[in-house]
């Protein structure tokens, strides 16, 4: 998994929007959906839903006591994906 595809998956996990998403990471709004296409792809997921609960579900599973609200404060991403 790329960093700009952790980047994005945070942004998702927050909830926003794919312009959000766009605005914050500096890129358009088509490059937003086409990492996400990608996204849903790589974990074998057919919607955004399913994408976030699944990253969700995983983060959870795999908490280590040093993880703050699903994100690892030593490596930045979801524990638990590829």
């Amino acid at each position: 998994m790329t960093n700009r595809q952790k980047e994005l998956i945070a942004l998702l996990l927050e909830g926003q929007s794919n312009k959000a998403i766009a605005r914050t990471l500096d890129l358009s709004y088509g490059t937003v959906k086409n990492y996400i296409f990608d996204l849903m792809r790589l974990l074998g997921v057919k919607s955004r839903l399913e994408l976030v609960t699944k990253v969700r579900g995983t983060a959870a599973v795999h908490q280590p006591p040093h993880v703050r609200q699903g994100m690892c404060a030593s490596c930045g991403v979801p524990h638990g994906l590829p």
